[in-house]
């Protein structure tokens, strides 16, 4: 028997024992391998994504083969294109963003059409990941105090970030680090987030009122008001409405064209911690502070927006749910919180499909990819790229 050193990993695996193959299988098996992903990658190229499917499926059925990196990479390649039927696994490793004191990653935020991420953290720096290698490809660190909001834009060519001390929103050029400084004027700014253009951003803050900045020419072009003090935005993915969360407990639908308040859900009446709302608009879900004592695990909420009723609750978080968000085609739903866990939810009946563990500490903030491939977290102990693992369907 022999022992190998393998490089220092926070996580190990419990031993094994695996049956050796001699040489001549080995080489076999890595010969058929090579020839099943070859074709794949040529059924794909010809767009016959069942027969890339059924090659990829038979290649990962080869011992040493299914989390093999270049099969994993064909694998999520056909997922851009292929229906996600359920989460076969998942795994996770931790970023290395420098010194953590307590509470010091602030904000996250994924780019929708590049792999990139963006942190904010409470010694005014943003960090650039690159999520393929899970490098830190920059660090910006000249922003005024703790950075309390950061948006990526679609294309990843743009950060979007708030500082605290003194209140400011700054742009950012990630390719020359060019830096703008915009100039809201009014105070207590509480979430921003880039249109699908790049080339405005919403605002919301402490006054209720949401706004829509031209981030060219630096001036206020709509205003939406009749909001309580806002906490979370998120929209369709049209653009065109928009779930806004405030302190008071309510969630508002809001036609972003006409500023019109369409639907109106009311909780506990203790402030929003997140809503999220689905691509097409039909389904909103939301988690709440808890405030009150005896009332310690606060359920999602799930919304439809077409009825304005509530559908259902989903309870297995022990206290706060810092965070939630649905998959692009709204049948799954991850959230996260203060018991350290991410949960995977079924949203057609509020099954509990999944529960991810990692965090050593409080969870507070989370985002997927809009390939699925990737989820990142970040809590009080640091940042996690969790890889997804899906079965896939083509249909």
């Amino acid at each position: 028997m022999h022992r190998w050193r393998l490089p220092h990993t926070e996580y190990t695996a419990e031993p094994h024992v695996f049956k050796p193959r001699e040489y001549a299988e080995v080489s076999r098996l890595g010969g058929l391998a090579e020839e099943l992903l070859a074709d794949a990658r040529q059924a794909m190229s010809n767009g016959r994504h069942r027969s890339a499917l059924a090659l990829l499926t038979r290649a990962r059925e080869i011992p040493g083969y299914e989390r093999a990196p270049q099969v994993l990479a064909a694998w999520h390649e056909l997922g851009r294109s292929a229906r996600h039927v359920r989460l076969r696994s998942a795994w996770s490793r931790p970023l290395d963003a420098g010194h953590l004191s307590y509470g010091a990653i602030t904000a996250i935020g994924v780019a929708a059409g590049v792999r990139l991420a963006a942190s904010g953290q409470s010694d005014g720096t943003v960090r650039i990941w690159d999520l393929d290698s899970g490098a830190c490809t920059r660090v910006l660190d000249d922003h005024p105090g703790r950075v309390g909001e950061v948006a990526l834009s679609d294309d990843g060519r743009h950060v979007l970030c708030e500082g605290t001390k003194p209140l400011a929103i700054i742009r950012r050029r990630l390719a020359d680090g060019e830096c703008r400084r915009l100039t809201p004027d009014w105070d207590m700014r509480r979430t921003i987030m880039f249109t699908g253009d790049g080339r405005y951003a919403w605002l919301g803050g402490g006054d209720g009122v949401l706004r829509r900045w031209d981030l060219d020419d630096d001036r206020c072009v709509t205003t939406i008001t009749r909001n309580g003090p806002v906490n979370v935005i998120s929209t369709s993915a049209d653009g065109r409405l928009a779930a806004v969360g405030d302190s008071n407990g309510v969630v508002r639908l809001r036609d972003l064209d006409t500023g019109a308040c369409l639907r109106t859900w009311t909780g506990p009446g203790e402030p929003i911690l997140s809503a999220c709302l689905s691509a097409d608009g039909r389904l909103a879900m939301s988690t709440h502070q808890v405030m009150s004592s005896g009332a310690e695990d606060e359920p999602i909420r799930l919304w439809d927006a077409g009825s304005g009723r509530s559908v259902r609750e989903f309870a297995g978080h022990e206290g706060w749910v810092s965070v939630v968000r649905f998959t692009p085609d709204a049948r799954f739903a991850f959230s996260a919180g203060h018991d350290r866990s991410v949960r995977m939810w079924e949203v057609a009946t509020g099954r509990c499909l999944h529960v991810l563990e990692g965090h050593q500490q409080r969870i507070r903030h989370l985002e997927l990819t809009p390939d699925l491939r990737n989820l990142v977290s970040a809590g009080d102990d640091g940042i996690r790229l969790w890889e997804l693992d899906w079965e896939l369907a083509a249909d």
